[in-house]
Protein backbone atom coordinates (compact mmCIF):
# COMPACT_ATOMS: atom_id res chain seq x y z
CA UNK A 1 0.00 0.00 0.00
CA UNK A 2 2.85 2.39 0.76
CA UNK A 3 4.04 2.06 -2.85
CA UNK A 4 0.58 3.03 -4.11
CA UNK A 5 0.50 5.96 -1.69
CA UNK A 6 3.91 7.15 -2.82
CA UNK A 7 2.83 6.82 -6.45
CA UNK A 8 -0.27 8.93 -5.79
CA UNK A 9 1.84 11.50 -3.99
CA UNK A 10 4.18 11.70 -6.99
CA UNK A 11 1.26 12.25 -9.36
CA UNK A 12 -0.18 14.88 -7.09
CA UNK A 13 3.16 16.66 -6.97
CA UNK A 14 3.41 16.64 -10.76
CA UNK A 15 -0.14 17.97 -11.04
CA UNK A 16 0.60 20.72 -8.52
CA UNK A 17 3.77 21.69 -10.37
CA UNK A 18 1.88 21.87 -13.67
CA UNK A 19 -0.72 24.14 -12.06
CA UNK A 20 2.00 26.42 -10.67
CA UNK A 21 3.75 26.65 -14.06
CA UNK A 22 0.39 27.35 -15.72
CA UNK A 23 -0.41 30.08 -13.18
CA UNK A 24 2.87 31.75 -14.14
CA UNK A 25 2.02 31.65 -17.84
CA UNK A 26 -1.53 32.89 -17.22
CA UNK A 27 -0.15 36.19 -15.91
CA UNK A 28 0.50 37.14 -19.55
CA UNK A 29 -3.24 37.00 -20.36
CA UNK A 30 -5.31 39.90 -19.02
CA UNK A 31 -8.75 38.30 -19.34
CA UNK A 32 -7.71 35.42 -17.09
CA UNK A 33 -7.45 37.85 -14.16
CA UNK A 34 -11.22 38.30 -14.17
CA UNK A 35 -12.75 35.33 -16.01
CA UNK A 36 -12.39 31.65 -16.82
CA UNK A 37 -11.84 31.78 -20.56
CA UNK A 38 -13.10 28.53 -22.11
CA UNK A 39 -13.62 29.59 -25.73
CA UNK A 40 -10.23 29.11 -27.42
CA UNK A 41 -11.96 27.13 -30.18
CA UNK A 42 -13.58 30.39 -31.31
CA UNK A 43 -10.74 32.81 -30.61
CA UNK A 44 -7.75 32.71 -28.30
CA UNK A 45 -6.32 35.36 -26.04
CA UNK A 46 -3.29 37.38 -27.14
CA UNK A 47 -0.59 37.24 -24.44
CA UNK A 48 1.37 40.27 -23.24
CA UNK A 49 4.65 39.29 -24.98
CA UNK A 50 2.76 39.02 -28.27
CA UNK A 51 1.20 42.45 -27.87
CA UNK A 52 4.64 43.86 -27.03
CA UNK A 53 6.17 42.25 -30.13
CA UNK A 54 3.41 43.73 -32.28
CA UNK A 55 3.90 47.19 -30.79
CA UNK A 56 7.68 46.93 -31.27
CA UNK A 57 7.14 46.07 -34.93
CA UNK A 58 4.88 49.08 -35.43
CA UNK A 59 7.38 51.30 -33.58
CA UNK A 60 10.17 50.09 -35.86
CA UNK A 61 8.01 50.74 -38.91
CA UNK A 62 7.30 54.25 -37.62
CA UNK A 63 11.00 54.89 -37.08
CA UNK A 64 12.30 53.44 -40.36
CA UNK A 65 9.33 54.60 -42.47
CA UNK A 66 7.53 52.29 -44.91
CA UNK A 67 9.25 51.36 -48.16
CA UNK A 68 12.66 52.56 -47.09
CA UNK A 69 15.39 49.96 -47.41
CA UNK A 70 15.51 49.32 -43.61
CA UNK A 71 11.71 49.21 -43.53
CA UNK A 72 11.50 46.61 -46.30
CA UNK A 73 14.24 44.49 -44.71
CA UNK A 74 12.35 44.53 -41.41
CA UNK A 75 9.12 43.42 -43.10
CA UNK A 76 10.85 40.51 -44.81
CA UNK A 77 12.58 39.55 -41.58
CA UNK A 78 9.34 39.51 -39.61
CA UNK A 79 7.63 37.36 -42.23
CA UNK A 80 10.58 34.93 -42.30
CA UNK A 81 10.60 34.61 -38.51
CA UNK A 82 6.86 33.94 -38.44
CA UNK A 83 7.15 31.19 -41.07
CA UNK A 84 10.00 29.62 -39.13
CA UNK A 85 8.00 29.64 -35.89
CA UNK A 86 4.95 28.12 -37.60
CA UNK A 87 7.11 25.56 -39.38
CA UNK A 88 8.61 24.45 -36.07
CA UNK A 89 5.17 24.19 -34.46
CA UNK A 90 3.52 22.37 -37.37
CA UNK A 91 6.31 20.06 -38.49
CA UNK A 92 6.83 21.49 -41.96
CA UNK A 93 9.56 23.33 -43.90
CA UNK A 94 9.12 27.13 -43.80
CA UNK A 95 8.90 27.37 -47.58
CA UNK A 96 5.73 25.23 -47.57
CA UNK A 97 3.79 27.83 -45.55
CA UNK A 98 1.93 30.87 -46.88
CA UNK A 99 1.10 33.54 -44.31
CA UNK A 100 -2.61 34.41 -44.55
CA UNK A 101 -5.33 36.02 -42.49
CA UNK A 102 -7.53 32.99 -41.74
CA UNK A 103 -8.28 29.31 -42.25
CA UNK A 104 -11.12 30.26 -44.60
CA UNK A 105 -8.76 32.18 -46.88
CA UNK A 106 -6.46 29.16 -47.08
CA UNK A 107 -9.38 26.92 -48.02
CA UNK A 108 -10.55 29.39 -50.66
CA UNK A 109 -7.07 29.57 -52.20
CA UNK A 110 -7.17 25.83 -52.77
CA UNK A 111 -10.80 25.61 -53.86
CA UNK A 112 -10.53 28.40 -56.43
CA UNK A 113 -6.97 27.54 -57.49
CA UNK A 114 -7.46 23.97 -58.71
CA UNK A 115 -7.97 23.45 -62.47
CA UNK A 116 -11.52 22.08 -62.28
CA UNK A 117 -13.24 20.32 -65.17
CA UNK A 118 -16.99 20.06 -65.66
CA UNK A 119 -18.22 16.88 -63.96
CA UNK A 120 -15.44 16.72 -61.35
CA UNK A 121 -16.47 15.74 -57.83
CA UNK A 122 -15.59 17.01 -54.35
CA UNK A 123 -16.04 14.91 -51.23
CA UNK A 124 -17.01 17.13 -48.28
CA UNK A 125 -17.09 16.07 -44.64
CA UNK A 126 -20.49 16.38 -42.96
CA UNK A 127 -19.19 18.41 -40.00
CA UNK A 128 -17.43 21.25 -41.80
CA UNK A 129 -17.46 24.87 -40.69
CA UNK A 130 -20.27 26.79 -42.47
CA UNK A 131 -17.84 29.17 -44.18
CA UNK A 132 -15.91 26.30 -45.75
CA UNK A 133 -19.09 24.48 -46.75
CA UNK A 134 -20.37 27.66 -48.42
CA UNK A 135 -17.08 28.06 -50.32
CA UNK A 136 -17.27 24.48 -51.59
CA UNK A 137 -20.86 25.00 -52.73
CA UNK A 138 -19.93 28.26 -54.48
CA UNK A 139 -17.08 26.64 -56.40
CA UNK A 140 -19.27 23.66 -57.30
CA UNK A 141 -21.97 25.93 -58.69
CA UNK A 142 -19.50 28.08 -60.62
CA UNK A 143 -17.55 25.14 -62.11
CA UNK A 144 -20.42 22.63 -62.49
CA UNK A 145 -19.08 20.16 -59.94
CA UNK A 146 -20.80 17.50 -57.84
CA UNK A 147 -20.39 17.54 -54.06
CA UNK A 148 -20.60 14.22 -52.23
CA UNK A 149 -21.16 14.27 -48.46
CA UNK A 150 -18.91 12.05 -46.35
CA UNK A 151 -20.35 11.06 -42.99
CA UNK A 152 -17.42 11.01 -40.58
CA UNK A 153 -19.63 9.86 -37.69
CA UNK A 154 -19.14 6.57 -35.88
CA UNK A 155 -16.00 4.51 -35.56
CA UNK A 156 -12.99 5.49 -37.72
CA UNK A 157 -13.09 2.20 -39.63
CA UNK A 158 -16.74 2.76 -40.54
CA UNK A 159 -16.06 6.30 -41.69
CA UNK A 160 -13.12 5.18 -43.82
CA UNK A 161 -15.23 2.45 -45.42
CA UNK A 162 -17.80 5.08 -46.36
CA UNK A 163 -15.05 7.25 -47.81
CA UNK A 164 -13.87 4.38 -50.01
CA UNK A 165 -17.35 4.13 -51.49
CA UNK A 166 -17.36 7.84 -52.36
CA UNK A 167 -14.02 7.99 -54.17
CA UNK A 168 -14.81 7.75 -57.89
CA UNK A 169 -12.67 8.35 -60.98
CA UNK A 170 -14.14 11.87 -61.19
CA UNK A 171 -13.28 12.71 -57.56
CA UNK A 172 -10.59 15.36 -57.44
CA UNK A 173 -10.59 16.64 -53.86
CA UNK A 174 -11.50 15.68 -50.30
CA UNK A 175 -12.30 18.59 -47.95
CA UNK A 176 -12.44 17.67 -44.27
CA UNK A 177 -11.59 19.06 -40.83
CA UNK A 178 -8.85 17.46 -38.78
CA UNK A 179 -10.97 18.15 -35.67
CA UNK A 180 -14.69 18.82 -36.17
CA UNK A 181 -15.67 22.21 -34.79
CA UNK A 182 -19.17 21.07 -33.75
CA UNK A 183 -18.46 17.60 -32.27
CA UNK A 184 -14.79 17.63 -31.27
CA UNK A 185 -14.20 14.40 -33.17
CA UNK A 186 -10.62 13.90 -34.37
CA UNK A 187 -10.79 12.51 -37.88
CA UNK A 188 -8.55 9.63 -39.04
CA UNK A 189 -6.88 12.08 -41.38
CA UNK A 190 -3.68 10.16 -42.07
CA UNK A 191 -5.69 7.09 -43.11
CA UNK A 192 -8.02 9.22 -45.26
CA UNK A 193 -5.00 10.80 -46.94
CA UNK A 194 -3.58 7.35 -47.70
CA UNK A 195 -6.87 6.23 -49.27
CA UNK A 196 -7.05 9.36 -51.39
CA UNK A 197 -3.43 9.07 -52.44
CA UNK A 198 -4.13 5.58 -53.84
CA UNK A 199 -6.96 7.02 -55.96
CA UNK A 200 -5.13 10.17 -57.07
CA UNK A 201 -7.40 12.44 -54.99
CA UNK A 202 -6.03 15.60 -53.35
CA UNK A 203 -6.83 16.39 -49.70
CA UNK A 204 -7.58 19.81 -48.20
CA UNK A 205 -7.64 19.69 -44.40
CA UNK A 206 -9.18 22.37 -42.21
CA UNK A 207 -6.84 22.71 -39.22
CA UNK A 208 -8.63 25.54 -37.42
CA UNK A 209 -9.25 23.38 -34.33
CA UNK A 210 -6.01 21.39 -34.46
CA UNK A 211 -3.16 23.88 -35.02
CA UNK A 212 -1.85 24.73 -31.58
CA UNK A 213 -4.20 22.25 -29.89
CA UNK A 214 -2.43 18.99 -30.75
CA UNK A 215 1.02 17.88 -31.95
CA UNK A 216 1.28 18.11 -35.73
CA UNK A 217 3.77 16.81 -38.25
CA UNK A 218 2.33 18.02 -41.53
CA UNK A 219 5.17 16.50 -43.53
CA UNK A 220 4.44 13.03 -42.17
CA UNK A 221 0.66 13.54 -42.31
CA UNK A 222 0.81 13.88 -46.08
CA UNK A 223 -2.23 16.10 -46.70
CA UNK A 224 -1.78 18.14 -49.87
CA UNK A 225 -3.13 21.34 -48.33
CA UNK A 226 -3.61 22.21 -44.66
CA UNK A 227 -5.26 25.53 -43.76
CA UNK A 228 -4.98 26.77 -40.19
CA UNK A 229 -5.76 29.66 -37.85
CA UNK A 230 -3.33 31.73 -35.83
CA UNK A 231 -5.93 33.40 -33.60
CA UNK A 232 -7.44 30.32 -31.93
CA UNK A 233 -5.37 27.80 -29.98
CA UNK A 234 -2.07 29.48 -30.93
CA UNK A 235 -3.26 32.75 -29.31
CA UNK A 236 -2.13 35.02 -32.12
CA UNK A 237 -4.03 38.17 -33.11
CA UNK A 238 -7.14 38.05 -35.25
CA UNK A 239 -6.10 38.26 -38.89
CA UNK A 240 -3.36 35.61 -38.72
CA UNK A 241 -3.35 32.14 -40.18
CA UNK A 242 -1.78 30.22 -43.00
CA UNK A 243 -1.79 27.49 -45.59
CA UNK A 244 0.60 24.56 -45.80
CA UNK A 245 1.09 23.17 -49.32
CA UNK A 246 2.92 19.89 -49.78
CA UNK A 247 5.83 20.49 -52.18
CA UNK A 248 4.65 18.01 -54.80
CA UNK A 249 1.15 19.54 -54.68
CA UNK A 250 2.34 23.10 -55.31
CA UNK A 251 2.11 22.79 -59.08
CA UNK A 252 -1.55 21.73 -58.78
CA UNK A 253 -2.62 25.23 -57.74
CA UNK A 254 -2.77 28.49 -59.63
CA UNK A 255 -3.01 31.82 -57.76
CA UNK A 256 -6.52 33.27 -58.02
CA UNK A 257 -5.52 36.56 -56.44
CA UNK A 258 -2.13 38.00 -57.39
CA UNK A 259 -0.21 40.70 -55.57
CA UNK A 260 3.30 41.97 -54.84
CA UNK A 261 4.01 39.67 -51.88
CA UNK A 262 3.54 36.64 -54.11
CA UNK A 263 6.15 37.79 -56.60
CA UNK A 264 9.93 37.68 -56.68
CA UNK A 265 11.96 40.55 -58.08
CA UNK A 266 15.14 41.10 -60.06
CA UNK A 267 17.99 43.45 -59.21
CA UNK A 268 16.21 46.22 -61.11
CA UNK A 269 13.17 45.91 -58.85
CA UNK A 270 10.94 44.49 -61.57
CA UNK A 271 8.92 41.29 -60.89
CA UNK A 272 10.33 38.16 -62.53
CA UNK A 273 7.47 35.77 -61.71
CA UNK A 274 5.93 34.00 -58.75
CA UNK A 275 7.87 32.78 -55.77
CA UNK A 276 8.88 29.14 -56.29
CA UNK A 277 7.19 28.07 -53.04
CA UNK A 278 4.02 28.69 -51.01
CA UNK A 279 4.78 32.40 -50.71
CA UNK A 280 3.26 32.86 -54.19
CA UNK A 281 -0.17 32.85 -52.51
CA UNK A 282 0.60 35.83 -50.27
CA UNK A 283 -1.08 38.67 -52.10
CA UNK A 284 -0.45 42.10 -50.54
CA UNK A 285 -0.96 44.03 -47.34
CA UNK A 286 0.72 41.32 -45.27
CA UNK A 287 0.39 42.61 -41.67
CA UNK A 288 3.82 41.53 -40.46
CA UNK A 289 3.43 43.19 -37.02
CA UNK A 290 0.52 40.80 -36.40
CA UNK A 291 2.71 37.88 -37.41
CA UNK A 292 5.42 39.12 -35.06
CA UNK A 293 2.80 38.79 -32.34
CA UNK A 294 1.91 35.27 -33.51
CA UNK A 295 5.59 34.29 -33.45
CA UNK A 296 5.93 35.62 -29.90
CA UNK A 297 2.82 33.71 -28.81
CA UNK A 298 4.22 30.47 -30.25
CA UNK A 299 7.51 31.06 -28.46
CA UNK A 300 5.63 31.56 -25.18
CA UNK A 301 3.74 28.28 -25.63
CA UNK A 302 6.94 26.41 -26.35
CA UNK A 303 8.51 27.75 -23.16
CA UNK A 304 5.70 26.08 -21.22
CA UNK A 305 6.39 22.73 -22.89
CA UNK A 306 6.42 20.81 -26.15
CA UNK A 307 3.30 20.37 -28.26
CA UNK A 308 3.05 16.84 -26.85
CA UNK A 309 3.30 18.17 -23.27
CA UNK A 310 0.60 20.74 -23.92
CA UNK A 311 -1.68 18.20 -25.58
CA UNK A 312 -1.22 15.80 -22.68
CA UNK A 313 -2.34 18.46 -20.22
CA UNK A 314 -5.27 19.43 -22.43
CA UNK A 315 -6.34 15.78 -22.53
CA UNK A 316 -6.14 15.40 -18.75
CA UNK A 317 -8.16 18.56 -18.19
CA UNK A 318 -10.77 17.64 -20.82
CA UNK A 319 -11.26 14.20 -19.32
CA UNK A 320 -11.59 15.73 -15.84
CA UNK A 321 -14.28 18.14 -17.08
CA UNK A 322 -16.15 15.33 -18.85
CA UNK A 323 -16.18 13.29 -15.62
CA UNK A 324 -17.56 16.30 -13.73
CA UNK A 325 -20.29 16.74 -16.35
CA UNK A 326 -21.22 13.07 -16.11
CA UNK A 327 -21.57 13.49 -12.37
CA UNK A 328 -24.05 16.32 -12.97
CA UNK A 329 -26.04 14.06 -15.28
CA UNK A 330 -26.05 11.24 -12.73
CA UNK A 331 -27.36 13.72 -10.16
CA UNK A 332 -30.42 14.21 -12.37
CA UNK A 333 -29.53 17.63 -13.73
CA UNK A 334 -30.57 18.36 -17.35
CA UNK A 335 -27.10 18.03 -18.90
CA UNK A 336 -26.04 15.42 -21.45
CA UNK A 337 -22.27 15.07 -21.90
CA UNK A 338 -21.03 13.02 -24.82
CA UNK A 339 -21.11 9.24 -24.24
CA UNK A 340 -17.37 8.96 -24.82
CA UNK A 341 -14.62 11.09 -23.25
CA UNK A 342 -13.26 13.96 -25.38
CA UNK A 343 -10.38 13.34 -27.78
CA UNK A 344 -8.94 16.86 -27.54
CA UNK A 345 -9.71 20.24 -26.00
CA UNK A 346 -13.31 20.50 -27.26
CA UNK A 347 -15.80 19.26 -24.67
CA UNK A 348 -19.53 19.23 -25.46
CA UNK A 349 -22.61 18.97 -23.30
CA UNK A 350 -26.22 18.92 -24.44
CA UNK A 351 -28.71 21.30 -22.82
CA UNK A 352 -32.06 22.52 -24.12
CA UNK A 353 -31.37 26.27 -23.89
CA UNK A 354 -27.66 26.28 -24.74
CA UNK A 355 -27.61 29.97 -25.72
CA UNK A 356 -29.32 30.92 -22.46
CA UNK A 357 -26.85 28.86 -20.47
CA UNK A 358 -23.94 30.50 -22.31
CA UNK A 359 -25.23 33.95 -21.35
CA UNK A 360 -25.82 32.94 -17.74
CA UNK A 361 -22.33 31.47 -17.44
CA UNK A 362 -20.83 34.60 -18.99
CA UNK A 363 -22.50 36.68 -16.29
CA UNK A 364 -20.70 34.40 -13.82
CA UNK A 365 -17.31 35.00 -15.47
CA UNK A 366 -17.29 31.66 -17.31
CA UNK A 367 -16.85 32.16 -21.05
CA UNK A 368 -18.01 29.27 -23.27
CA UNK A 369 -19.81 28.96 -26.61
CA UNK A 370 -23.17 27.58 -27.70
CA UNK A 371 -23.20 25.92 -31.14
CA UNK A 372 -25.94 27.52 -33.30
CA UNK A 373 -28.68 25.21 -34.52
CA UNK A 374 -27.93 22.56 -31.90
CA UNK A 375 -28.46 21.87 -28.19
CA UNK A 376 -24.71 21.83 -27.60
CA UNK A 377 -22.61 23.99 -25.31
CA UNK A 378 -18.92 23.82 -26.25
CA UNK A 379 -16.16 24.25 -23.69
CA UNK A 380 -12.66 24.80 -25.14
CA UNK A 381 -10.11 23.49 -22.65
CA UNK A 382 -6.61 24.90 -23.18
CA UNK A 383 -3.42 23.95 -21.38
CA UNK A 384 -3.86 27.37 -19.73
CA UNK A 385 -7.07 26.15 -18.06
CA UNK A 386 -6.93 25.34 -14.34
CA UNK A 387 -8.68 22.52 -12.52
CA UNK A 388 -10.34 25.02 -10.20
CA UNK A 389 -11.96 26.60 -13.27
CA UNK A 390 -13.51 23.25 -14.15
CA UNK A 391 -14.92 23.13 -10.63
CA UNK A 392 -16.25 26.70 -10.99
CA UNK A 393 -17.94 25.79 -14.27
CA UNK A 394 -19.68 22.65 -13.05
CA UNK A 395 -20.69 24.29 -9.76
CA UNK A 396 -22.26 27.18 -11.69
CA UNK A 397 -24.08 24.79 -14.02
CA UNK A 398 -25.47 22.86 -11.05
CA UNK A 399 -26.59 26.10 -9.43
CA UNK A 400 -28.27 27.45 -12.56
CA UNK A 401 -30.27 24.22 -13.13
CA UNK A 402 -31.79 25.24 -16.51
CA UNK A 403 -35.32 23.97 -17.06
CA UNK A 404 -35.64 20.94 -19.29
CA UNK A 405 -37.69 21.59 -22.39
CA UNK A 406 -39.11 19.23 -25.03
CA UNK A 407 -36.43 18.27 -27.55
CA UNK A 408 -37.15 19.56 -31.05
CA UNK A 409 -37.35 16.60 -33.49
CA UNK A 410 -34.23 16.41 -35.61
CA UNK A 411 -32.14 18.57 -33.28
CA UNK A 412 -28.51 17.56 -33.02
CA UNK A 413 -27.80 15.96 -29.67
Amino acid sequence: MSGVSQSLDARQKRALLAELVTEKHRKHFRVLDRAAYLNFGAQGLVPGPAREAMQAAYDQLDQDAPFTFPGKVAVLQRATEARQALASELGAPPETIALLNSTSTGCNIVLWGLPWRKGDRIVLGNHEYPGVTAAVRAVAERCDLTVDSWSVDGEPEEALDRLKGLLRPETRLLVVSHIAWDTGKTLPLAEAVALCRERGVRVLADGAQSAGAMPLDLTALGADYYAFSGQKWLCGPEGTGGLYIRPDALASLRPTFVGPHGLRYGSDGEPTGFHPDSRRFEVSGLPTPLFSALRAAIELHRRWGSAADRFKRIGELSRALWERLRALERDGLPFEPTPEPPENGLVFVGVDDNAGLERALEADGLLTRSIPGTRLLRVSVHYLTLYKELDRLTEAMARLRPAREPVVPGAIA
